[in-house]
């Protein structure tokens, strides 16, 4: 399954450059349109709508790596995460 990963941003925040972290509420996870690659489809692996988060464009580098940015690990959707294991 492909994925993309997406930001949940706190009402009226978006990322910042210098610290990617300022603001973001969680990190969820959505398939990939199969007609767009780069675009989610309408709601994430939880059930959230898509409409309004952040794409993320983080992409895993090596296998084994971490379906989000390792450093925001403590932000990652455990509801996500819990439908990528069953898969």
């Amino acid at each position: 399954m492909a994925i993309t990963v997406l930001f949940e941003m706190e009402p009226g925040q978006s990322p910042d450059p210098e610290d990617e972290a300022s603001g973001l509420l969680r990190v969820h996870a959505a398939g990939t349109d199969p007609d767009a690659v780069e675009d989610p489809q309408d709601r994430t692996l939880c059930g959230l709508s898509t409409a309004a988060m952040v794409h993320s464009h983080y992409r895993p580098v090596r296998p084994g790596d971490t379906w989000y940015p390792f450093y925001l690990r403590a932000l990652r959707c455990p509801q996500c995460e819990d439908v990528l294991r069953r898969v």
